[in-house]
């Protein structure tokens, strides 16, 4: 497996997308925190972590799928 593998790159920018979502997220949480909207707050966090989950998603189906291939 080299650096330069498509399936490594497709989960290094697949990590660097999550990473921008939850900062943006964040951050946005904060400002409301700041503004004493704390249940605004709260669905923004909620939202960044299914945005997360859901760019992850196709990463795992792949992984699910090299196993069952390596199973067998």
């Amino acid at each position: 497996m080299s650096l330069l593998d498509p399936a490594l790159l497709d989960a290094f920018a697949v990590i660097l997308k999550a990473l921008g979502v939850a900062f943006v997220c964040e951050i946005a949480a904060d400002i409301c925190r700041d503004m004493g909207q704390t249940a605004i707050a709260s669905k923004i966090e909620l939202a960044g972590k299914l945005e997360i989950v859901a760019l992850a998603l196709p990463l795992a189906r792949e992984l699910l799928l090299a196993a069952r291939e390596l199973a067998g």
